[in-house]
C-alpha cells in the first residue's frame, strides 16, 4: 500500500514539474496579442531587426543563425489580397525565387495561410516559410528563416512551435480584473511525458480500488469462528 501511495505521489509531482516548464516556454508579446511556444534551448531577442520577436536557433554555415520571428502589422485588406500582393512582391524583390507552398491553414481553430519560399539574396541562399493570419484588422506573420543546409534538420522545431501559436483578444491585454493574466502551453516531449503520467496515475487508482474491492470480499465471506 506504501509504494501505491508513493508511487501516486511521485506522478503528482511531475505532473507539477512539467506544469512549470511548459509554462516557462511560453511567450506573450508585453501587449499580450499573442502567445507561442519557442524551440527547446533558442534565445528570445525582442525588437530584432523590425520585427515584435524573434527565437534564435543554432548556427546556419549559409545565413548564420536559423530563426522563428513574428510581427504584426495593421492592416484593412483582405487575407487574399494580402497573400496576392505579398507574392507579387517577393517575386520582384528577390533573385531566383521560387514559390514552393502556397495554401490554406489551419492553427489553434486560426485559419491562416502558408507560403514557403527558397530565393537569393546578396549572393546568400534563403529557405522561407511563413504562416499569415488576419485578425481584427491585424496581420501576423510567423516566419521560419533558414538556409538550405539546415532547413530540413530543424523543421520539425518550426512545426512544433507553430501549432502552439494562439491569437489573444488583443482589446483585452488582461482577463483579469488586477491585470495580471497567467498562460502556458503543453507541446513535445512535455506533453507526451505529462500524457504518461496521468495514464499511470489512472492505472494507480484502478490498482487500489481493485486491491481494497479484493480485501472488502474476502472479509465479508470469512467462514464464522468454530463454536
Amino acid at each position: 500500500m506504501k509504494r501505491t501511495i508513493h508511487l501516486l505521489i511521485a506522478n503528482l509531482t511531475i505532473i507539477f514539474l512539467l506544469l512549470l516548464v511548459s509554462s516557462a516556454q511560453a511567450y506573450s508579446d508585453d501587449l499580450n496579442r499573442f502567445s507561442i511556444t519557442p524551440p527547446t534551448g533558442w534565445t528570445t531577442e525582442e525588437g530584432a531587426e523590425g520585427v515584435i520577436v524573434a527565437f534564435l536557433g543554432p548556427q546556419d554555415p549559409d545565413i548564420g543563425i536559423i530563426n522563428i520571428n513574428i510581427d504584426i502589422q495593421e492592416t484593412t485588406q483582405t487575407l487574399e489580397n494580402i497573400i496576392s500582393n505579398t507574392k507579387q512582391s517577393w517575386s520582384t524583390t528577390y533573385s531566383n525565387y521560387s514559390l514552393m507552398t502556397d495554401k490554406s491553414l489551419v492553427i489553434n481553430g486560426l485559419n491562416g495561410h502558408e507560403l514557403k519560399i527558397s530565393y537569393t539574396q546578396d549572393g546568400t541562399q534563403f529557405m522561407q516559410d511563413s504562416a499569415l493570419f488576419l485578425d481584427n484588422d491585424a496581420l501576423y506573420q510567423v516566419t521560419y528563416l533558414a538556409g538550405p543546409t539546415t532547413y530540413d534538420t530543424y523543421s520539425n522545431n518550426w512545426l512544433e512551435s507553430l501549432n502552439t501559436f494562439q491569437i489573444v483578444n488583443a482589446q483585452s491585454p488582461s482577463n483579469s480584473p488586477d491585470g495580471f493574466n497567467f498562460h502556458f502551453e503543453i507541446s513535445g516531449l512535455p506533453f507526451l511525458l505529462l500524457l504518461i503520467a496521468v495514464v499511470a496515475i489512472f492505472i494507480t487508482i484502478v490498482v487500489v480500488l481493485v486491491r481494497r474491492s479484493k480485501t472488502n470480499s474476502s472479509k465479508t465471506y470469512l467462514p464464522p469462528p468454530p463454536p
